[in-house]
Parts: structure tokens; C-alpha cells; sequence
């Protein structure tokens, strides 16, 4: 069978991005054996620093310059990353499950007219962001997924890449439920992006 998270990879590798290696491929078992880039996720890495906003900011400058090499990939045929996109249906799906998984459960959000105008709202938000110029996108780019390697950023998951504004990526990193930063930083590091 295919293997997305090996293609993208490859992408990712031709970009000078450190990915896992791939050690060996076990079809019958639907298993890809890779290493494991250690053990220092960049979250850990903020809580360790978090209180040094010049190492803190570092850390991010290097998570923007990954991304900087992800605006450089152009699709090749037979991609299957660049076959997928943030289409209207894909955002508005990604909307929805918001809704059912958070909004449903705010007692402020527990009625009809509510519900009606945030399909609307996030409708017309889905139309405006599928209009966008249209740019690799990680699509879990946050600190779980990207992990500390000597001096350099190491980055995984990413085999649910596809085409997407190019403010996806920088927005969930900047804006990670996993660290524990304020909106007053998030801020101020996603300007530097």
C-alpha cells in the first residue's frame, strides 16, 4: 500500500526539514519502523525556558523558518499531500467539530439562534479562507509535534499535509493549547513570524 506520511516526508526532506529516517517498511504488517528524533518535544523545551522571552523567541524563530521552507514546496504529480485542500467542505467540517466538541457544551451557546449564526459566520469565514493563495500545510503544527534534535527542530505527524492558507501553520503554533504562554506572548511571537 501507500504510505503519505513517507511521500510527505521525502517532500519534507527535499527542503532541507529533519523528519524521522526510515529504517524499514513492513507492509503486512502496515508498519513503517523510523527513529525517533529523541525525547525533547518543543514543549518541554518552552516550559523550560518560557521565563527567557530571547531564548523563548529562538525556539519560535526556528518553528517560522521551518515554515518558511514549507511556502518554498511546490506540488509534483502524484503527490497526495497537494491533492487535498482546505477546501470550503474540509473548513467547514473543521468547524463543525468544533462546535459539536466546545460551543455545544458553553451554557452560553445552548440555543437555536446561536447555533444558526455561527453556521453562518463560520460559512462565510469558509468561503473567504478557501479563496486564499493555497501553500503546503503541516496541519498539526504545534510543540508536541516538533521535537528538539541537537541544535535544529525535527518535525512529525505531518502526514495529513495538504494545501492551505498560509496562516494556518504559524497560528497553530503561535497559539498551541499545549503551553501554558500568554495571549500578550502569543502575540508578540507571532508577530515576529
Amino acid at each position: 500500500g501507500s504510505y503519505p506520511w513517507i511521500a510527505v516526508g521525502k517532500t519534507l526532506q527535499k527542503v532541507d526539514i529533519c523528519v524521522p529516517r526510515v529504517h524499514s517498511i513492513l507492509p503486512e504488517l502496515g508498519t513503517i519502523m523510523i527513529d525517533d528524533l529523541g525525547k525533547t518535544m518543543m514543549e518541554r523545551r518552552i516550559q523550560s525556558i518560557k521565563d527567557s522571552k530571547q531564548k523563548l523567541y529562538a525556539l519560535y524563530d526556528q518553528g517560522f523558518l521551518m515554515i518558511s521552507k514549507f511556502m518554498r514546496i511546490a506540488p509534483e504529480d502524484g503527490d497526495a499531500w497537494s491533492s487535498q485542500a482546505f477546501d470550503h467542505k474540509f473548513l467547514q467540517d473543521e468547524l463543525l467539530f468544533f462546535q459539536i466538541q466546545y460551543l455545544n457544551f458553553l451554557p452560553s451557546f445552548n440555543n437555536r439562534r446561536d447555533a444558526l449564526l455561527f453556521r453562518h459566520e463560520s460559512n462565510s469565514l469558509c468561503h473567504f479562507i478557501a479563496k486564499l493563495p493555497r501553500h503546503f500545510v503541516h496541519r498539526d503544527f504545534h510543540s508536541r509535534n516538533l521535537m528538539c534534535v541537537g541544535s535544529e527542530l525535527g518535525v512529525l505527524d505531518f502526514q495529513d499535509a495538504r494545501w492551505g492558507p498560509a496562516a494556518y501553520d504559524p497560528v497553530s503554533l503561535c497559539f498551541d493549547a499545549y503551553v501554558p504562554l500568554s495571549v500578550e506572548t502569543r502575540l508578540e511571537i507571532l508577530d515576529r513570524g
